[in-house]
């Protein structure tokens, strides 16, 4: 079963982990406003638009670290049942993403100044959901 936990420095999913920059994640409005509580509702948004994709539309961006003159995202693709996730450095400014509503953001098209050369990972489209909306916190 596939496991994502948000640490005090890092998104692990599975074996695997991302560094993110926790200060633009510490701004928002929500009830629940600790970084680790913003990305845990952040993850649970990257659920739904991984479970609207589709043949048509297979490709999200699923933001995890914001800086001032970009944002670090995974540039989730569907093929048939699976997710492959690729790290990517998009030209946006990281303060300018509502962390609340993400939705539009997830699916626009956007400049790719950085891209890894391999995927993060790929996952079964499912468990991939399920994991994120059971994300663990483990800041200590």
């Amino acid at each position: 079963m596939l496991e994502i936990v948000i640490e005090s420095t890092r998104i692990r999913i599975g074996p695997d982990a991302v560094p993110y920059d926790s200060y633009y994640f510490g701004f928002s409005d929500g009830p629940e406003s600790s970084v680790e509580l913003v990305l845990r509702r952040v993850l649970a948004q990257w659920a739904d638009a991984v479970e609207r994709l589709s043949n048509t539309e297979s490709t999200v961006y699923l933001p995890f670290s914001l800086d001032d003159q970009w944002v670090e995202a995974f540039r989730a693709r569907l093929t048939v049942h699976q997710v492959s996730l690729r790290c990517v450095r998009l030209a946006e400014n990281g303060y300018m993403v509502n962390v609340d509503d993400l939705k539009d953001f997830m699916q626009e098209a956007h400049r790719i100044e950085h891209e890894d050369p391999k995927d993060f990972g790929s996952y079964a489209r499912t468990d991939f959901v399920a994991a994120l909306r059971n994300v663990r916190i483990d800041a200590a």
